[in-house]
């Protein structure tokens, strides 16, 4: 009996393994990557028949841009996402795919810029003006939430009102609402 129950599981298990090793064609991770590659593209010729020689993005831009995407399909359609399901340690290696390969390949790449030029004129202006826009409140209103921090931080040290602590409670979660 435990013969037959061993021998069953190996069956299962080999099945298991080879629907693991098949690469899968998700759809939408491809039609995502290939929008993405064809923005990023049309960006760049735009702007290379603008520029002429004076290259912003260049091949090796390009080419690092391009890396990324194949990390990323590589990560996300290959039989590291299917194995990912069944092993955590492979699930890892795919996040660190995805972050200390991928990543850094695409900021390299210049995306930005590639993106913007990919719009008309009129649709280029109006993108930057809201991006601008956006990127200058992000920045303010992470300055402003570190400045309330250290204020309140330095503020309830100042005056020992954690000594108090043990006594009126309440001051610790006072704080922590405030900093936040």
């Amino acid at each position: 009996m435990l013969l037959l129950a061993s021998a069953r599981a190996a069956d299962a298990g080999k099945a298991g393994l080879d629907r693991a090793v098949e690469w899968s064609w998700d759809w939408w991770v491809l039609a995502s990557l290939a929008l993405t590659a064809f923005w990023y593209g049309s960006g760049v010729v735009r702007l290379h028949r603008r520029l002429g020689a004076a290259r912003i993005v260049d091949g090796f831009e390009s080419a690092t841009y391009a890396c990324g995407l194949g990390t990323i399909f590589f990560a996300l359609q290959s039989p590291i996402d299917s194995i990912s399901d069944q092993l955590f340690c492979v699930h890892m290696v795919q996040h660190l795919l995805l972050m200390l390969v991928a990543a850094p390949l695409l900021v390299l790449g210049r995306p930005a810029i590639a993106f913007l030029w990919a719009f008309q004129p009129r649709g280029r202006k109006w993108v930057g003006r809201i991006w601008t826009g956006l990127a200058l409140h992000s920045f303010v209103r992470a300055i402003m939430i570190r400045l309330r921090s250290g204020c309140c931080s330095t503020l309830f040290l100042s005056l020992g009102i954690f000594r108090d602590r043990t006594r009126r409670p309440w001051i610790a979660k006072e704080f922590i609402r405030l900093s936040i």
